[in-house]
């Protein structure tokens, strides 16, 4: 199987990354950042199944030329984890990564066939309910309040849509507690 990461060069996305190649799996990382030294020199014995791409979540092209080099599932995890202080000073570029490049990697997804994808989501979709219940289910209300976490909730809502309209496989996972 071959596997597209978007975002790929982050904490989870290296992850995922690894797990993969361990288990034989392609892996393609596209990300706007390098991959890290230490990422480097751990995949190096993976060299013919892995490929990195440097490019931007929101450059359609970019993205389309990405998917249309073919895999069977992608993974969409590209986002910003912002605080207050950006929030405030970037808006437009937190919500054009986290949510509205959601939609042509779905789109090209869709029409080049790919079989799975796979959207990464956080427990921040959670907000103000994780502060009022001890243990949080997926019935629990979400009150997302950051952009991320608004972003978040915003796109398992986006993918579930489209997933049921397009008669598509796209799952949205709600990732907690990630560290490292």
């Amino acid at each position: 199987m071959h596997v597209l990461i978007f975002g790929g060069a982050g904490f989870v996305g290296l992850n995922v990354a690894q797990g993969l190649l361990e288990r034989g799996h392609a892996v393609t990382i596209f990300d706007a950042a390098p991959l890290p030294n230490a990422a480097q020199r751990a995949f190096a014995d993976h060299g013919d199944r892995l490929h990195v791409i440097t490019g931007d979540v929101t450059d359609e092209r970019a993205v389309a030329s990405a998917i249309a080099g073919g895999c069977d599932a992608v993974v969409m995890g590209a986002a910003i984890t912002a605080g207050p202080e950006r929030d405030a000073a970037d808006p437009e570029r937190i919500l054009a990564v986290n949510l509205l490049a959601q939609v042509p990697i779905l789109q090209t997804a869709r029409s080049s066939g790919v079989r799975r994808v796979i959207n990464l989501s956080s427990a921040a979709s959670y907000g103000a309910s994780g502060q009022r219940f001890a243990v949080l289910e997926e019935t629990m209300p979400c009150e997302p309040v950051s952009l991320y976490a608004i972003t978040k909730f915003a796109s398992e809502r986006v993918a579930s849509r489209l997933s049921d309209l397009w008669q598509t496989d796209v799952i949205s996972v709600r990732l907690s507690a990630v560290f490292g």
